[in-house]
């Protein structure tokens, strides 16, 4: 009996001792390597009472891939549109975003909270693809008080004939630490 509790006692302490390190060794780190795809529709935002109505887009995502699937939702915010040669898109003309916040709904309920860097958010109108790196700022659940960077690039392609509604498909990369 003495031998069987000191067997299980090891292997308790092997395994404990193995989270451990894991743990150190990834520093509370989490890579993010999406596939995704989704719809984008361009909206008209009416914001709270002080602000004039805006035009934006509405993005809805689904996410397949590591730290597990997901679905999300973006609004952005546009500037106006820059004519060709521009800095991002080079021969084609591009729509620089202003804004974009992100949520991001994992299958446990627990929810990871983006915001787009300044600056770094851009469509290019035509075949090269829109681009969107955002800072993590914080999550519920699993993902409450994250922080960390994503890169979403997408391709779009308009799906009916009146220009509002497309379909996009990509990926969304990065970190998240804890």
């Amino acid at each position: 009996m003495a031998k069987k509790n000191l067997i299980v006692g090891v292997v308790a302490i092997t395994v404990l001792s193995t989270s451990i390190v894991t743990d150190t060794a990834y520093g509370g780190r989490i890579s993010i390597n999406w596939k995704v795809s989704g719809v984008m529709s361009y909206v008209q935002f009416v914001p709270p009472v002080k602000h004039p109505p805006e035009v934006g887009i509405l993005i809805d995502i689904v996410a397949k891939g590591a730290p597990g699937n997901a679905v999300a939702k973006v609004v952005g915010i546009p500037g106006r549109r820059i004519s060709a040669p521009s800095p991002n898109c080079g021969d084609l003309e591009e729509i620089p975003f202003l804004e974009n916040e992100m949520v991001v709904t994992f299958e446990d309920q627990s929810m990871l909270f983006a915001i787009l860097k300044p600056g770094k958010g851009y469509i290019c109108i035509g075949q090269e693809p829109a681009v969107f790196v955002l800072d993590v700022v914080g999550g519920t659940g699993e993902y409450e008080g994250v922080t960390g960077t994503l890169t979403n690039t997408f391709m779009g392609q308009q799906a009916g004939t009146s220009g509002i509604l497309w379909a996009n498909t990509g990926t969304m990369v990065g970190e998240i630490v804890k």
